[in-house]
């Protein structure tokens, strides 16, 4: 089977490549990632902006609840009578994890990955925008 193929190919002329296809091929391919470029990046600027927002609002928001947690207690008696704390320290544990706000934390820490990766992207985005190469 191969045989066939190769003289159906040694049979046909070869074909002239006009001069500069490679160059103009590769100039539309990056005139193209621009174009996409410019596209993620007027998604990921407002994006990363409002993740930005985020962060704050829910920074404060988890600074709230831990300071109405009262996890400031639980820690100054794990410093000041820590034997009790190793008598206890089943009891203690379960106490310590009622008390985390966990929902603040969850929206702190999902603000944050969303901040991260949109400014990665921007970043990234900016460089393919404005590389002179």
């Amino acid at each position: 089977m191969d045989k066939n193929y190769s003289k159906l190919f040694q049979a046909l002329d070869p074909v002239d490549v006009p001069e500069g296809l490679s160059s103009s091929i590769i100039a539309k391919i990056r005139k193209e990632q621009q174009r996409n470029a410019r596209l993620q990046l007027a998604i990921s600027a407002p994006l990363a902006f409002i993740s930005g927002v985020a962060v704050v609002f829910t920074f404060q928001y988890l600074a709230q609840e831990l300071s109405r947690s009262g996890l400031g207690d639980y820690f100054s008696v794990l410093f000041s009578d820590g034997g009790a704390v190793l008598t206890y320290w089943r009891e203690f544990a379960l106490s310590l994890l009622e008390q985390i706000p966990i929902l603040s934390m969850i929206l702190f820490l999902s603000a944050t990955l969303a901040l991260l990766g949109s400014m990665r992207s921007l970043v990234k985005n900016i460089q393919t925008n404005f590389s002179f190469a």
